[in-house]
């Protein structure tokens, strides 16, 4: 079952996955995937990587003034976070605007969606509907992401993973 995350910028989407590796690993579960941490520097934005499976990290981009600048290696460092075999739900953070248009992790995205394991896609709700009429996509459920109810997003998800297995 893919389950796609959505709320606004900063609303806390990637805290909240991040919580929930945090518990699946603590009742012995394995997330995968990857989380993208952002840290902001002066006027720009840095985001990097974090593979789940191992914890390493890796600069993916940086956003100054609109302009999108790609670190080298960092886009095949997230590729390969999302190719990482194993069970337990996979997590995609984030599928933007660069995934939208076919660049960034798309392709290993997609594999993931369309694999049938369990995965969480976290999308800003601003291309949300561009997003859900991407094949495998399209049948999602959507969790949102509201101000101070991390926690029931939380648990709503888990409901959707638990009920997809069961």
């Amino acid at each position: 079952m893919t389950v796609i995350l959505t709320g606004a910028i900063n609303s806390g989407k990637t805290t909240l996955l991040s919580g929930l590796a945090a518990a699946l690993r603590s009742a012995g579960g394995r997330p995968r995937g990857l989380l993208t941490l952002k840290r902001f520097d002066g006027e720009r934005r840095v985001y990097t990587a974090l593979d789940l499976a191992t914890g390493r990290r890796r600069k993916l981009l940086e956003v100054e003034a609109g302009v999108i600048t790609e670190a080298r290696g960092g886009f095949a460092f997230a590729a390969a976070a999302l190719s990482r075999r194993g069970r337990g739900p996979v997590f995609i953070d984030e599928f933007g605007v660069l995934e939208l248009a076919g660049g960034g992790f798309r392709a290993e995205a997609d594999r993931v969606i369309s694999g049938g394991g369990d995965a969480v896609v976290v999308v800003r709700e601003g291309i949300l509907s561009d997003v859900r009429r991407l094949p495998g996509l399209r049948g999602a459920r959507v969790v949102r992401l509201k101000p101070g109810r991390g926690e029931a997003a939380a648990a709503c998800i888990l409901k959707i993973l638990d009920g997809a297995r069961t």
